[in-house]
């Protein structure tokens, strides 16, 4: 498991609020909620809340936080491939931000 899902599996089997593990650690409430969505990776931010939580690195480790798991990146969409495509060119920049505009207006975005 990763070191966001152990911090959040901590927090909530210990009844921790976001905001209460928030205050105790100094963090931003929306700061924390990035690292259990596994979208904050500063080791040192990870390890002051596994401590707070009550474990070590070594403690978090032997209940199979894994610290160093490579995630693979998604596969592109043809959209994504296409848009990625189109705007390789800046003279194409425009075009695509006609378009994107176009396509949310179909879909009654705007």
């Amino acid at each position: 498991m990763t070191p966001a899902e152990f911090i959040r599996m901590e927090r909530l089997k210990q009844g921790l609020t976001l905001q209460e593990l928030a205050q105790m650690s100094g963090l931003a409430k929306s700061t924390l909620s990035g690292v259990e969505n596994d979208k904050f990776h500063k080791f040192d931010t990870l390890k002051r809340l596994i401590e707070i939580l009550g474990y070590t690195i070594d403690e978090a480790s032997e209940h199979g936080v894994e610290w160093f798991v490579e995630k693979k990146k998604p596969e592109p969409t043809d959209f994504e491939m296409i848009v990625d495509y189109i705007t390789a060119s800046p003279e194409n920049e425009d075009r695509v931000r006609k378009f994107l505009a176009y396509v949310d207006k179909l879909k009654g975005r705007s």
